[in-house]
């Protein structure tokens, strides 16, 4: 726990290789109560080793779930939806 998963470490390293032209990310987390942030802090690190020409959008969202498969604690809906308008105005 803590660390982004497998898949989503090999995304990134592969997109670092391909013909992606964004030039800004945004990174987002779940966690279970503990362990927060901590995730999204290693998916921005990664992101910026593989694109060093990339800006950070927003900093990272981390969100709480109830479990391995969810869902969202309802307190953190607003903060998911709040992420996503700020993300679309900079945009």
């Amino acid at each position: 726990m803590g660390s982004h998963v497998k898949s989503i470490k090999k995304l990134i390293k592969n997109l670092s290789s391909s013909t992606v032209k964004g030039n800004s990310f945004a990174a987002f987390d779940t966690h279970m109560g503990k362990d927060f942030e901590k995730a999204v802090k290693k998916m921005e690190k990664q992101i910026i080793e593989n694109f060093p020409n990339s800006t950070m959008a927003l900093p990272g969202l981390s969100i709480k779930v109830g479990g391995m498969k969810g869902p969202i604690v309802e307190e953190d809906l607003s903060k998911c939806k709040e992420y996503g308008i700020k993300l679309a105005k900079k945009g």
